[in-house]
């Protein structure tokens, strides 16, 4: 019992003592000039005591109240601390009393670029270009951290992300629901066929891997461009015929309608290429214009489409398709929702069987943040086709062939908690389609499960 309060006077002693010594090696600093300041600083600063440096300008900030010349040393001082939070007002100070103190700015610059704001940071440096003549050393320091500045906002403008995932696949080979056909002749009438086995739906583990970026490019008036490009590929364990690999890329262009108020115009170019089973199947291009008009927080978009599909498979026909389509997006706090309609006229390059076709796609998503680490996400899509002539004179007499397909989509994100960062995810989806038709070759069934992780690039 005793013991104890004898170590507490010890440390307070020792406290002390430390304090006095550290307020002694400052008044040896202490000056009353700022060039006197400033030599010291450099001094300290130079043989790596960054945070004695900061002690005497702390102790002497009181006699330079508005002084751009002592709040930019405290700058430079913080930086030294590897602190650019304390830089940050020094610096602002410092070009708020002298506009015209041209390596304040550049500071200023470093110091948001630590932030992580590589975009003000990049904006300050395009200013001293445009608006000084700095000496030569100045300017070697600006080229420097235009270098690291526009490394770091290269990626910072970019937001990429890559998931890996595993799953099973009911239907991997897209068979048909009976092997049983019946072929219809005007002369011979129903003729029973049995299909091989091989048309039957076969089940299948598959590993997918999926990466994209974005970016959005900001232009004059509030107009501005996202740029999005895709991967998806897909393994199977054993159809390895229908492995495939897609690639997408997608520029829109939004700009406001000066005379039209609340009202943007947009114009997005798409293009996708898609490989099966090593072997190029087509490619696709979208060209797509419109109005997004803005109700509080919802919008409406009615637009054109043209899209040309050109097919490198045998047995395949390209077609051409303008569509006409209107969309809704609606964003309240943690819950969203979009619904979209099209309406197309595809028309075929060739004898296509069953002519031209007739397409009506909707589309329901909606979302919900049930937390800030729990994200669902819905989809309900309804496809409906109608050709124009005769699908095949024996398959039900030659009838103009239609589908309905059906489809749920259900996906959830989870953050994973053990990821400060929060780039790290549990990724789960649960899709599933349902495609009827008046002809049997074109019904199928298909339920997809899949599971895996996302992580964030960048």
């Amino acid at each position: 019992m005793i013991i104890l309060p004898l170590l507490l006077r010890k440390f307070q002693r020792f406290a002390l003592a430390i304090t006095l010594f550290l307020a002694f090696q400052v008044a040896a600093f202490a000056a009353t000039s700022l060039s006197e300041i400033k030599s010291n600083v450099e001094i300290l600063l130079q043989g790596g005591k960054a945070s004695e440096a900061w002690l005497l300008l702390e102790v002497n900030k009181d006699s330079f109240p508005e002084d751009a010349e002592f709040d930019y040393l405290l700058g430079v001082t913080a930086l030294q601390m590897n602190q650019p939070e304390l830089a940050l007002p020094a610096f602002e100070r410092a070009v708020l009393l002298q506009p015209g103190f041209a390596g304040a700015w550049v500071d200023l610059a470093i110091c948001y670029y630590r932030l992580g704001d590589a975009k003000t940071a990049k904006q300050l440096l395009t200013h001293v270009e445009e608006n000084f003549s700095p000496p030569e050393a100045i300017k070697v320091e600006l080229n420097k951290a235009k270098v690291m500045v526009g490394q770091a906002a290269l990626l910072n403008e970019w937001h990429g992300e890559v998931a890996l995932l595993g799953g099973h696949v009911k239907n991997a080979n897209y068979g048909i629901a009976s092997t049983n056909l019946q072929l219809t002749s005007i002369s011979d009438g129903i003729i029973n066929v049995i299909l091989s086995p091989d048309y039957k739906p076969r089940s299948d583990n598959a590993l997918e891997l999926r990466a994209g970026a974005t970016k959005r490019i900001n232009h004059a008036s509030g107009a501005y461009s996202d740029v999005q490009l895709g991967m998806r590929s897909r393994q199977y364990g054993t159809e390895n015929d229908q492995d495939f690999i897609d690639l997408a890329g997608n520029w829109t262009y939004v700009s406001p309608l000066r005379l039209m108020p609340a009202t943007d115009s947009v114009i997005s170019l798409t293009a996708r290429r898609v490989m099966m089973d090593g072997r190029g199947l087509g490619a696709f291009f979208n060209i797509a214009t419109g109005l997004r008009k803005y109700y509080g927080r919802c919008t409406v978009t009615p637009n054109l489409e043209f899209e040309k599909r050109l097919y490198e498979g045998d047995g395949q026909y390209d077609a051409d398709i303008p569509w006409l389509g209107v969309g809704v997006d609606c964003n309240h706090e943690r819950y969203s929702m979009a619904v979209n309609y099209r309406y197309g006229f595809d028309q075929a390059h060739g004898n296509r069987p069953g002519g031209n076709t007739r397409r009506q796609e909707l589309m329901l998503q909606t979302g919900w943040q049930i937390n800030p680490s729990l994200h669902l996400r819905g989809t309900v899509y309804y496809i409906n086709n109608q050709d124009k002539e005769g699908y095949s004179e024996l398959l039900e007499y030659n009838a103009k062939r239609y589908t309905h397909r059906l489809g749920e989509r259900v996906q959830l994100n989870w953050l994973l908690p053990y990821d400060t960062k929060q780039r790290l995810s549990l990724q789960i989806e649960f899709e599933n389609t349902d495609n009827r038709s008046n002809i049997a070759i074109s019904r199928f069934e298909d339920t997809q499960v899949f599971m895996g992780l996302h992580y964030k690039l960048f």
